[in-house]
């Protein structure tokens, strides 16, 4: 039996945190559950599909003034011939970062070493706001504007290009008991030989003066 080690997904590695999880447990996401899908008036879209899972990623609009609050969120659906599935994952399993395409600023979602299961059920769609995550050196010469951006509560942005992107990673395997010697901090947990999946969708919007 091929064991994979507890630390089972990439982790950012950020100077400061804005969001803590509780370590060291395994424990149901917090992405909300909602039936349908979002109706919102023209919202921009992008979509990925793999093996039986449906990831699709949402901004209201594809162009915002610079002092208008930005929405978005993405929609996670499996729809294959199980009426649910357990995914095993680090932290969330939805994450989302953004990038500005013409300047410095990035935010990305931080992802945790802890293992966490999720029950999802077929044809139900998972839906997550966009929540800000991510991180900045004390020596960043933008500093002061990450300590804002991260204290408001919208999401606002300066004027500029943006690639928003989504996550989901996981995997369809078991969890046993392993024995890790190496690290203290790593639970006691691996994952039976499963399948990882990875999907990602992407979407651009602009923010105007």
């Amino acid at each position: 039996m091929k064991v994979k080690s507890g630390i089972i997904f990439f982790v950012i590695l950020i100077t400061l945190s804005i969001y803590f999880f509780n370590p060291m447990k395994i424990q149901p996401s917090q992405t909300n559950a909602v039936q349908g899908s979002s109706t919102a008036t023209n919202q921009e879209i992008a979509n990925d599909v793999k093996n039986d899972f449906d990831l699709k990623l949402y901004s209201n609009k594809e162009t915002y003034k610079s002092n208008e609050p930005i929405k978005l969120w993405a929609n996670f659906r499996y729809n294959g011939n199980q009426e649910d599935v357990m995914i095993i994952h680090g932290g969330d399993y939805i994450t989302s970062s953004i990038k500005q395409l013409d300047g410095w600023f990035e935010s990305f979602g931080a992802v945790t070493q802890d293992i966490h299961t999720s029950q999802i059920k077929r044809d139900i769609v998972y839906r997550k706001e966009y929540v800000k995550s991510g991180g900045y050196s004390t020596d960043d010469p933008n500093r002061a504007f990450y300590e804002k951006f991260y204290k408001e509560k919208d999401l606002l942005l300066p004027k500029g290009t943006y690639k928003i992107t989504a996550n989901v990673n996981f995997n369809l395997g078991d969890l046993v008991n392993v024995d890790i010697k190496d690290s203290k901090d790593v639970p006691g947990y691996g994952i039976k030989e499963g399948k990882d999946f990875f999907i990602q969708s992407e979407l651009t919007i602009n923010v105007l003066d």
